[in-house]
């Protein structure tokens, strides 16, 4: 048999096997020999012939151990397979959902656009029938009122020929009337318009025989130069300046020529005022393009080549390369010059960049 003791220890002191062995001693247990052990081992009994007897070495052997956990291992793949199958279903089905909707919704839309394009021809149509109806109408709206004023006009116009047939004959019977109490009155207008004709008519030939002697005058005054208009009679120019005028007023239409005691014959004072334009008109543009203004250079050009190269830092100085001849400098500075560049441009330039031409 056995004994349980407790002891309280604080140290490795209290823990003494003298102590443990006083401790026992003192136990209830009168009889307890330390050094007697009984054995663990018992007989061995007869048993039924179903009883088998468990023998854990034999149990846990390695074979069956790697068996087991083999199996298991199969089992395992065997439900991830299973598992990666009904996933790889559930995609699929899920996919073949998606595409199913998609081609429902598509069918759906394309229906709809049909019937929203159709919708809008429709109303399209239906407007075109309306402009149509609308501009019919208002067209036949407007036949209607040109045929209206058409005829109006039809109806005007055969009045005043009416009126005017009506009146001519009334005049033509008056004429008659006339005719026939007295026959001297009828032939008086037709003399005094044949006199104021034939007054018209000579007065229509002088007039074109003064343009003509106008234009034959105004000819040779454009064509003499200024010492020939000098030279001239003052009678001359004075009526050659009046046919001159009478032609402009009859070329002009303002007014008709003036009478003959209208016109003032004017002394020297006039015929001054009457060579100086036709001097003027003489030394007129043609004879100032004639002449070329001559410009006159005091002092030599100044001319210079680059030495070295120079490129413009702005639109007010010019760029050059090396050997560059400069022209038409102007030495406004000490450091800096203008003149004319190789390519045709006006500036600055630094005057140190270059040397003077002799």
């Amino acid at each position: 048999r056995g004994a349980h003791i407790t002891v309280t220890a604080r140290n490795e002191d209290d823990v003494e096997p003298s102590l443990i062995v006083e401790k026992l001693s003192k136990c209830t247990v009168s009889s307890f020999n330390l050094r007697e052990r009984s054995d663990p081992t018992e007989s061995a009994r007869p048993i039924g012939s179903v009883y088998k007897r468990i023998q854990p070495a034999r149990e846990i052997a390695s074979t069956e151990r790697e068996k087991f956990w083999m199996k298991e291992q199969e089992e395992e793949k065997k439900r991830i397979k299973e598992e990666k199958l009904k996933a790889e279903a559930a995609k699929s089905r899920l996919a073949e959902q998606v595409k199913e909707r998609e081609l429902k919704d598509a069918q759906a839309r394309e229906e709809w656009f049909k019937e929203r394009s159709l919708s809008i021809d429709k109303m399209r149509e239906a407007e075109k029938n309306a402009q149509n109806s609308t501009h019919n109408k208002v067209n036949k709206k407007l036949w209607e009122q040109q045929l209206q004023e058409d005829k109006h006009d039809e109806e005007e116009r055969k009045c005043m020929s009416q009126s005017l047939r009506n009146r001519r004959s009334e005049e033509a019977q008056a004429l008659i009337a006339q005719r026939t109490t007295d026959a001297k009155a009828m032939f008086e207008p037709s003399t005094c318009t044949g006199a104021y004709a034939s007054q018209a008519s000579a007065a229509l030939s002088e007039q074109t025989n003064l343009k003509g002697t106008a234009s034959q005058a105004e000819a040779p005054a454009v064509q003499n130069n200024h010492g020939a208009a000098l030279a001239s009679s003052p009678t001359k120019l004075t009526y050659t300046r009046n046919q001159l005028q009478d032609a402009q007023t009859t070329c002009l239409g303002a007014a008709p020529p003036e009478p003959a005691h209208n016109q003032s014959w004017e002394d020297e004072d006039g015929i001054a005022e009457v060579s100086r334009p036709a001097s003027e008109a003489v030394e007129g543009p043609g004879l100032n393009q004639a002449q070329p203004a001559s410009v006159e250079t005091s002092e030599p050009e100044i001319r210079a080549r680059a030495l070295y190269d120079y490129q413009a830092a702005d639109d007010t100085e010019i760029s050059f390369d090396p050997d560059d001849i400069i022209t038409h400098i102007e030495q406004i500075d000490e450091g800096w010059w203008q003149g004319l560049g190789p390519d045709g441009t006006y500036g600055l330039f630094p005057a140190n960049y270059v040397e003077l031409i002799e």
